[in-house]
Parts: C-alpha cells; sequence; structure tokens
C-alpha cells in the first residue's frame, strides 16, 4: 500500500437527524508540508471539486460539507477557511466508494507540433465504507460519525474505523405528560415500564409518578440506590447504573439492544400505589440522549398514561475539523477475512483457521486461541504465513494457524489476536470484544438428504443456559455462529425465539419442542442481503404437515397483484440437532419489503403498521390480556387522540421519522368514523383507503380459511400509505 499524504479521515454519512444537509466528509494532511488542493475532486460516491487555492495545512484538516452553510453554523470550530461545499449528490446509508483524486497535468506534443495539455485523474484515496458490524454501531443512523482511528493505517479496513464518541456534547433535559388516566384496559396496575423504541443508550433520572396530585410513587426514582426496585429484561437487560447524574451522583445507563415492548423487552418499576382509570396523573423524568434514537417512552401498566418522549440531540456530532475523538497514534493490525477450513469439519478433522492481517510498522505476531467448549482451558497457535503448517501461501499477508481435529458433536470456541511491529505494540483481536463473544465451528455436522439450502447455528453451553433462563418472549441476542448451506460461515450472529405469545407458550429450549428462531446478522455480513431472518415452521409451530398452505395463501395473494412476502423452504440444525421436518424463511414487512414494493416512496416509511393485539403482560410475562385493533376514536385529555390506545395496536414498522407520529393514521380515524353515509360516506373515505388492497387480502385469507387476521378475528395484518391511500397488505 502506497504511503499516502490526504486521507479520507472521517464520514458523516447516515446523519440521526435524518437530513442530508447534516452530511460530510473530512480530509486530512499526515504531511510536514501544506498542500494545494487546487481542482482536486471527489469523483466518486459525492461530486465535488475543490476551487482554486485550496489549502490544507500540515497535519490540518478540510471538511467537505453538503451544506457548508449548514455545517458552519452547528459546528463552532468550522469556517470558510476549512470547509467547503456544497458536494453534489449525497452519501449511500448502505455504504459506498468513496475516491478523491489530483489533477495530473501531462503535455503532448501531436504530430504537427501543437503543444496541449491532457488532464488526468490519479486516485489519491478510497474508502469502500460499510454499514454496522465492525464499521461501527453507532455510525449508521446511530449519532456518530465514522472516524478513522490512526491517519497512518490503512483506511480500506473496517477493524480501523470507528463510532465517533459525542456523548459527552449531550445535555439533560425534562420529558412530562400531565393527563387523566383513561382507557386502559380496566384493571387496577402498579407498575411503570420504560423502554426505547429502537436501538439506543441514553441516561434516566429523577423518574416520578403522581396521582391525583400526590406524592411521587416512584421508589429510588434517582438510582443514588443502585437499582433498587427496578427490574431489566430482555433488549433492556444490561442496562446499568451510571456514576453521574442529573442532580445526584448516580443515574440508569439505559441500554437498549432493539425496540422495547409491554412485554419481555422493557425496564420496569412498582409503584407504591394502585392506579385506575379517571385518576389523573403527572408522569415525568429526567434524560441524557447517548446513542440511537431521540424517542423514550415512559408508560403505566395497562396504557392508562405515557410519557411519548424527545430526547435532545446535540447538533455537532463527530469531530469535523479536529482531531477525531477516538484517535490513536498506533492501532493494532487491519485483522480481516477471518474463516476456517472446512467449513463443516468431520470428527477427528484438523480446522485450519486463517486471515488476512495488515499494518503499516509490520505485523509482529498472530496468534490462534481456542478452546473446547465446555471442557478445560484454552490453547494458544502461532499463526503464520510461511507457506507451512497449513498455511497456503507464503508471505501473501494470509495467516494460518490449526485446530487439531474433535470427536464427534464436538464444539471449539476460537478468536484470533494480530498484534503490530511498532515500538509500544498494539493489538487487535477478532471478534473484536473476545473472549466475550467467540468464533464457532462444530465436528461432525450430519448433511440433510434435500435440495433445500441448510441453515446451522451454533452456540456455546454457556450461551444456551443464558438463553433457558431468559423470558420467552425475550429479543434480547444469544450470539453464536450461523453457516449456510456447508461452505459460509457467519461469525457474530446472534439468535432469539420469534413468534407471538400463542407460539412461544409452546417452546421449553432452543433445542426442545420445537419453535420459531429469529437470525441476526453484522450488518456488513449479511446473509442474501438481509441482516436479520425469522424462521417458521409452516403453520402454527409445525400444525401444518403438508408445508404448503401459507405458501398457496401468498401464491395467491402474488396473482392477485398485491405485495406478498416471500417464503423460502430451509432445512435448520441448532447445534447440530435437525429442528423440525422443514423450516420457512419468511419474510418480514420492514423497510426491505417496502422499498421492494414501494421503492418511490421511501421518504414516507413512516407509515408501515404492524396491526396485532395489544397485549398487557404480567410482570413476569407468563400472563396476559389483550386487546383487538380498532380505528375508533378514542378520546383523552383535551380531546385530543389517545396515543398509547393506538401505538400498541398499530405498532410503528421501518420507521424513518419519528414512532411516536401517527398523523396520518388519526386522519384515517377521522374519516372511518365520519356520521356521512352512501356517496358521502365514500367521498371522505374512499380517497384515504385503498378498498382494492383491503378487499382481495381479505378475499385470500378467507379462501384460504385464515381467521387470524385484521378483518376477521381482527388479529394480524399491515397497513401502509406509500401514497395518499392507506393499503392493507
Amino acid at each position: 500500500m502506497r504511503n499516502k499524504i490526504i486521507v479520507i479521515n472521517e464520514i458523516m454519512y447516515n446523519p440521526v437527524s435524518d437530513d442530508d444537509n447534516d452530511e460530510f466528509v473530512e480530509i486530512y494532511n499526515r504531511s510536514a508540508n501544506p498542500v494545494n488542493l487546487s481542482n482536486w475532486r471527489f469523483n466518486d460516491g459525492i461530486d465535488f471539486t475543490f476551487p482554486t487555492n485550496t489549502i490544507i495545512a500540515s497535519n490540518g484538516y478540510i471538511v467537505v460539507a453538503k451544506n457548508a452553510a449548514r455545517l458552519i453554523a452547528n459546528y463552532p470550530n468550522l469556517s470558510s477557511g476549512n470547509t467547503v461545499g456544497n458536494y453534489e449528490g449525497t452519501l449511500a446509508n448502505s455504504g459506498e466508494r468513496l475516491a478523491l483524486t489530483m489533477p495530473d497535468y501531462v503535455p503532448v506534443t501531436n504530430i504537427v507540433g501543437v503543444v496541449t495539455t491532457n488532464v488526468n485523474s490519479i486516485v489519491v484515496d478510497e474508502v469502500l465504507y460499510g454499514t454496522g458490524g465492525r464499521w461501527g454501531k453507532w455510525s449508521d443512523g446511530g449519532g456518530s460519525s465514522l472516524e478513522l482511528i490512526d491517519p497512518r493505517s490503512d483506511n480500506r479496513l473496517s477493524s480501523n474505523w470507528t463510532d465517533s464518541d459525542d456523548t459527552a456534547k449531550s445535555v439533560w433535559s425534562t420529558i412530562s405528560v400531565n393527563g387523566i388516566l383513561d382507557h386502559g384496559d380496566g384493571r387496577d396496575f402498579d407498575s411503570l415500564q420504560v423502554t426505547l423504541l429502537e436501538r439506543g443508550e441514553c441516561l434516566l433520572d429523577n423518574v416520578s409518578v403522581t396521582l391525583n396530585g400526590g406524592v411521587n410513587l416512584v421508589t429510588n426514582g434517582g438510582f443514588e440506590n443502585n437499582l433498587t426496585g427496578w427490574v431489566r429484561q430482555g433488549t433492556h437487560r444490561t442496562t446499568f447504573i451510571e456514576n453521574a447524574g442529573d442532580t445526584g451522583s448516580r443515574s440508569l445507563h439505559v441500554v437498549a439492544e432493539d425496540r422495547g415492548d409491554t412485554g419481555a423487552n422493557r425496564i420496569y418499576t412498582i409503584l407504591l400505589a394502585k392506579y385506575t382509570n379517571t385518576m389523573s396523573g403527572v408522569i415525568s423524568a429526567r434524560v441524557k440522549w447517548l446513542h440511537g434514537k431521540k424517542e423514550i417512552l415512559l408508560r403505566l401498566r395497562g396504557n392508562h398514561l405515557e410519557v411519548p418522549g424527545v430526547m435532545t440531540i446535540p447538533k455537532n456530532l463527530g469531530t469535523p475539523g479536529a482531531r477525531n475523538s477516538r484517535y490513536v497514534s498506533n492501532v493494532g493490525p487491519g485483522l480481516t477475512e477471518v474463516t476456517h477450513t472446512p467449513v463443516l469439519p468431520a470428527a477427528n478433522q484438523p480446522v485450519v483457521i486463517t486471515g488476512r492481517v495488515h499494518d503499516p510498522d509490520g505485523v509482529g505476531s498472530v496468534q490462534l486461541t481456542y478452546r473446547v467448549d465446555p471442557f478445560g482451558g484454552s490453547f494458544s497457535v502461532p499463526m503464520v504465513d510461511n507457506g507451512t503448517g497449513g498455511d497456503a501461501v507464503a508471505g501473501d499477508g494470509i495467516y494460518s494457524g490449526t485446530i487439531p481435529g474433535q470427536a464427534n458433536d464436538a464444539m471449539v470456541a476460537f478468536y484470533v489476536t494480530a498484534t503490530d511491529g511498532h515500538g509500544t505494540p498494539a493489538s487487535t483481536k477478532f471478534p473484536n470484544d473476545a473472549p466475550v463473544r467467540e468464533c464457532l465451528v462444530h465436528f461432525g455436522e450430519s448433511q440433510p438428504l434435500t435440495t433445500f439450502g441448510t441453515y446451522r447455528f451454533w452456540m456455546t453451553q454457556a450461551t444456551l443456559n443464558d438463553w433457558v433462563t431468559q423470558p420467552k418472549l425475550s429479543s434480547d441476542r444469544f450470539p453464536g455462529t450461523f453457516v449456510y448451506g456447508n461452505f459460509r460461515p457467519i461469525y457474530n450472529a446472534a439468535s432469539h425465539y420469534a413468534g407471538s405469545p400463542a407460539h412461544t407458550k409452546l417452546y421449553d429450549t432452543p433445542m426442545g419442542t420445537n419453535c420459531d428462531y429469529q437470525l441476526l446478522f453484522p450488518a456488513d455480513d449479511q446473509l442474501l442481503n438481509s441482516d436479520s431472518v425469522r424462521l417458521q415452521e409452516p403453520g402454527l409451530v409445525g400444525a401444518d404437515r403438508t408445508g404448503q398452505a401459507e405458501q398457496f395463501g401468498y401464491w395467491l395473494i402474488n396473482q392477485l397483484g398485491q405485495p406478498a412476502l416471500n417464503r423460502r423452504s430451509v432445512n435448520m440444525f441448532m447445534n447440530g440437532l435437525r429442528r423440525g421436518l422443514i423450516y420457512e424463511d419468511t419474510q418480514r414487512q420492514n423497510a426491505d419489503w417496502s422499498e421492494q414494493w414501494f421503492p418511490n416512496s421511501i421518504r414516507d416509511l413512516d407509515d408501515l403498521y404492524r396491526i396485532g393485539f395489544w397485549y398487557e403482560f404480567s410482570n413476569d410475562t407468563l400472563s396476559r390480556s389483550d386487546q383487538p385493533p380498532s380505528l375508533l376514536p378514542f378520546i383523552t385529555t383535551g380531546g385530543a387522540k389517545k396515543l398509547a390506545r393506538y401505538r400498541q395496536t398499530f405498532q410503528k414498522r421501518a420507521v424513518k421519522n419519528s414512532p411516536h407520529n401517527y398523523t396520518n393514521l388519526f386522519q384515517l380515524v377521522d374519516a372511518v368514523n365520519t356520521t356521512a353515509t352512501g356517496d358521502a360516506y365514500a367521498a371522505q373515505v374512499f380517497p384515504l383507503v385503498d378498498i382494492t388492497s383491503f378487499a382481495q387480502a381479505f378475499a385470500a385469507e378467507r379462501i384460504i380459511n385464515n381467521t387470524d387476521l385484521y378483518g376477521a378475528r381482527r388479529l394480524n395484518g399491515t397497513e401502509t400509505k406509500p401514497g395518499s391511500q392507506n393499503s392493507f397488505l
């Protein structure tokens, strides 16, 4: 790799604001001399030509902005002296190639002696940035920029980039609601629940609930007594106490690995008194955004009252025009392409672990660490690039180490550590948090005698033990290794149970009674261009022994010209154990699905709802009540519609803007509840409703005798508003 002087150093490609005007790319001058950037150009990813006499100082930065005036207004350190723009195009939220070029002027004399100048564009630096996984957890729409850790490192490699740290910029703000407790499920409850509505982190402090003007009913609302009185579940269970607070010395550091719900994915506390409908109540708290989207929800169990909170997000996210927040003078080697061969070893067959390693200071050592799960200690094996010990080609940058063959059904966990040749050595691991997460290989996997695709998921005994102790409705991620067919492992994958409460009540363990699974993959190592897969037995947990009923139903809907879900039959193995006769990889109604069927309405993804029962669960999640979805007008304080009553039955999916925004659904509620009749009713309602999509969906479901549907038992369905009309899907 050439020694680059000007490097692409920071990228804000998917701002948390959802506004492309907040995008930027920063370049950095590593050299001891200023560089004239006149007529240099970004010609891939974005299009921008640097003005004449643009100078980047030694050890200096130039920021290229989508909207230079906006960026300068938001960042005190930026000015027209270090910020240029506006570039054409936008940075792809899914990742793309960025190329910075410089002009090379070559005088040429033609055959008649006329001298002309040819201008060639020489690529000075290029980055094919990705999203998620090793490319950062929060830079893909979670508030951070993507920062190069060490400007000397190879910026083409994901392991040399990370999220900016903007947590010190955040400020505390108050969220509160004052209203009447109404439209609850009719019972007396006594708990407050806290959830984030997407993956994220925040601080929570000074939580208060008062009824009829009384005292605060929250025990330890300031968290000075640590977690006393608070319970963490599912996607929120890694929440912890932060030793800094709003007014006190502590606060609750809320961590959500995915969105919360009323079931097993929440934080809750038992109040000092019960409440019921008709009471007046005030819920308030202090919050401080750290990562992810800005919405938070505090709700009384039973749906009587909620705070649709919105946290304050700083405008000056990332570090444009300044040293990166995660800068270090020497980062460990770039460690990529780690894999094992053969992917499905037979009993007693050796397995070769390989990984590509690069560092500007040279490679000092590469080490393979492995253990046989769950027994015994770890073993270390030097990995080499000299053509011996399982290494295929000497000097190609790919290091190899061998795990000895193991007995049938043995599970081996491993990780790789690479150390550079710097005077003060630095190391890189894969997985980057090993041994918390490890790569896995299972010996003696059986081969199915079918032509269907095969999915395999491997996990350690510790992960299995953890899984079986959690509520069945938990959507927390249980780590492992996924294998597609017999040729592609995906490390750093995860899984958890899937399915509604009607399904999960039948489960016992992930390897016991057949169950539905959610598989999750790193965003930079997806399966078939998807970062998640829902696996279901055909019918209700295998009730359809033909495996064709739902397939036929979706085929029928597709024949009617309506958006349908794809279902692919696969073999499923969990730790070598075959699961069921056949499973289906089922497409879900999400952002990818919306883009497939409504490609011209991506900016309207705020209007995709999953229609289903409102489930209100007990604290242990083992019992529940349910209410069907309804478009009736539920009116609360001040004549407003009760958002809490609609939120649980019309659940936002593929949220582009705010999960608190139900404007279009409320417009539909107003329309269908008009007092008009006959032609006047049709004139008010039909412009807002795609009657054909509703009628065709209802007809198809009746043909296949599916009553588990909105319009029958008022249970399941999906509604979207891709244009001016609401469609039922």
